[in-house]
């Protein structure tokens, strides 16, 4: 995945919860740090990168293990995600979450 289609992502996932779409990353990590669901998807969805995706799933790993929240890396979930509470998630890998 390119950067510019996980940012695409990010993105909607930050709308779904905010309702605002014309704020910069750094903005969304900010509010990342609120919202325990998509301080979680935040770095899953960059983990899924072409380049530099190591320490992403590194971090990824480790705030599913914090907050309880167990996500396969090579699951479908589509535009728009949020989960509602920090833990305990398990979603398979055979899911496929679409919009």
């Amino acid at each position: 995945m390119t950067y510019k289609e996980c940012k695409e992502y990010i993105r909607s996932d930050y709308y779904r919860i905010t309702g605002r779409k014309n704020d910069g990353m750094f903005k969304m990590w900010l509010k990342s740090h609120l919202e325990t669901g998509f301080h979680f998807l935040f770095w899953w969805r960059l983990a899924h990168l072409d380049r530099f995706a190591f320490p992403m799933r590194f971090i990824s790993r480790y705030l599913g293990i914090k907050h309880h929240i167990c996500i396969e890396r090579f699951t479908d979930i589509g535009y728009g995600f949020h989960i509602v509470h920090g833990g305990p998630v398990v979603i398979n890998y055979y899911a496929h979450i679409d919009r």
